[in-house]
């Protein structure tokens, strides 16, 4: 019996649309960073749903820039717990295609984003990078 792995797509007009759309959605994280805030975009659960992408925005006002972050995370456990480390950030609102290729293995898609973390193994599970455009395998830092 084969599963269905879901694919999210997202990018700059479905954030705009999530952010002035999801109010609802908006929780601040973490001690000391009251000023920002974090949208939750996606849940992408993993192909034996014990593990989950989650992919959120979170903006801090004027005086730093939008991010895109993707975390994995056991399937339970919320998406606004402190101490979530994303695996991937990025600056621009680029799009990101991401989807389970096995229990432990995420595909991210990316197309001209300018990256500040991009992990290839993170708690266990490793994360392959392509280029939206090419399709083919980008190194990670």
């Amino acid at each position: 019996m084969s599963a269905k792995i879901p694919l999210v797509t997202f990018g700059a007009g479905l954030l705009l649309g999530l952010v002035l759309h999801a109010l609802s959605g908006e929780m601040i994280v973490g001690p000391g960073i009251a000023d920002c805030e974090t949208t939750l975009l996606a849940e992408i659960p993993s192909p034996d749903r014990h593990h989950k992408v989650a992919a959120t925005t979170r903006g801090c006002g004027a005086t730093a820039p939008n991010t895109t972050r993707l975390a994995v995370m056991p399937a339970g456990r919320d998406t606004d717990a402190t101490g979530v480390e994303p695996f991937y950030i990025q600056y621009d609102e680029a799009v990101l295609r991401v989807s389970w290729a096995a229990e432990d293995r995420i595909i991210v898609r990316e197309a001209g984003a300018r990256v500040i973390r991009r992990a290839t193994i993170w708690n266990g599970t490793t994360i392959e990078y392509r280029s939206a455009d090419e399709g083919r395998a980008s190194s990670g830092d």
